[in-house]
């Protein structure tokens, strides 16, 4: 799974994909439509797959969260992922979407306090520090 997200840089960046002419994180009920149209996946057999990618979710937090300890460079990284992954959970979970009722995915996604916005400075592009102000 890549979640871009999790990365400062490319934190504020929109999906590369459209869903129903929109690029949006958060599809809703147009997620289903999509899958069931564009790819013939019935929605019962989405809310497997959700529940799935779920229970994969729980088994790899743990060593998201152990690498988190192991390297200093990757805590806030692996910060951003656990948290990303679990409002992208609860988002599927959510009766817009599959209507799964709550995801429980241990604890590896509990404790954490919220990312920051992910909104940085905004740099200039093309503009060098050599030439003179206007």
């Amino acid at each position: 799974m890549i979640t871009t997200a999790a990365y400062p840089d490319y934190a504020n960046n929109p999906p590369g994909i459209s869903f129903m002419g929109k690029k949006t994180w958060k599809p809703g009920k147009y997620l289903q439509t999509f899958i069931a149209g564009v790819f013939g996946v019935p929605v019962r057999e989405q809310a497997q797959i959700v529940e799935r990618i779920a229970e994969a979710m729980i088994d790899i937090g743990p060593h998201v969260r152990l690498a988190m300890e192991r390297y200093p460079g990757f805590r806030d990284i692996g910060k951003r992922m656990l948290l990303c992954w679990g409002e992208g959970m609860a988002s599927l979970y959510d009766k817009k979407t599959y209507s799964l009722g709550t995801p429980e995915l241990g604890e590896a996604f509990m404790g954490m306090s919220d990312h920051e916005s992910g909104k940085q400075e905004r740099l200039p592009i093309g503009r060098s520090d050599l030439l003179p102000r206007r």
